[in-house]
């Protein structure tokens, strides 16, 4: 945020997600004459967040579960999975969306 390119303004993506986030970013803010000016929220409906978790995989585009160009089978990171997904929102409903 000290960046000559943020200067005019920048962009923290899920950040803060808790109450305790959001005081300490504050204070940090404060302390440099900054404050928040716009806070957007996307209302994304749960289950439109786990179809799209759940279908994200590494390697390029492929119909066949392997990766086009190395032809090494497609993998999906252990966060993109529905349990986690689920405690993750479970902890936005509680922690930062109150």
């Amino acid at each position: 945020m000290k960046k000559p390119s943020c200067q005019k303004g920048f962009i923290l993506d899920g950040f803060p997600r808790t109450v305790v986030q959001a005081q300490k970013l504050d204070e940090m803010l404060q302390n440099q004459g900054v404050k928040v000016n716009k806070v957007l929220n996307f209302a994304i409906d749960d289950a439109i967040l786990e179809e799209r978790i759940t279908g994200r995989w590494i390697h390029t585009y492929s119909v066949l579960g392997v990766d086009d160009v190395t032809g090494e089978p497609l993998i999906q990171c252990k966060d993109d999975t529905a349990a986690v997904l689920k405690s993750r929102l479970e902890a936005f409903h509680k922690q930062t969306e109150s």
